[in-house]
């Protein structure tokens, strides 16, 4: 997909001088098999943005790639589960728990593992596997 992303009042008072702009952006992007959107700015503030802006800062850092794979397996068994009940299940102390969710930030933010990015992310939100990580690519 690819997305346009304009001013609301922008786009309703250049609507006519951009629409040309867009029409070649939606052949583009037709040649190339995606699909051509308009936004205003409202559709890209919220809470899609601040979960973000919030894992952005996991993104980068390094853990333990033995207990990266031991999340992953933990969730290619079980399907889904909350990050709280992730954290109980495979973790015994508060700080193995506290080092382990950073670790689940920065598997959420590098998408080895997902989650309805559109919720708040807290504790207590379902997370799952991505399936390009399902089965042998662990």
């Amino acid at each position: 997909m690819i997305i346009e992303v304009k001013p609301n009042d922008i786009l309703k008072k250049k609507f006519a001088q951009l629409r040309p702009k867009f029409k070649v952006a939606t052949q583009y992007a037709q040649e190339c098999d995606y699909v051509f959107k308009i936004y205003d700015e409202s559709r890209i503030r919220g809470q899609d943005l601040e979960n973000i802006m919030f894992l952005r800062r996991y993104k980068f850092m390094t853990y333990e790639i033995g207990e990266e794979k031991r999340i992953l397996s933990h969730l290619n068994a079980v399907g889904h589960t909350t990050i709280d009940h992730l954290l109980a299940f495979l973790y015994i102390t508060k700080k193995q728990r506290a080092i382990a969710l950073g670790q689940v930030y920065n598997l959420l933010s590098r998408k080895k593992i997902v989650c309805d990015i559109g919720l708040k992310i807290n504790l207590h939100m379902s997370i799952w596997l991505n399936d390009k990580y399902r089965e042998g690519d662990l």
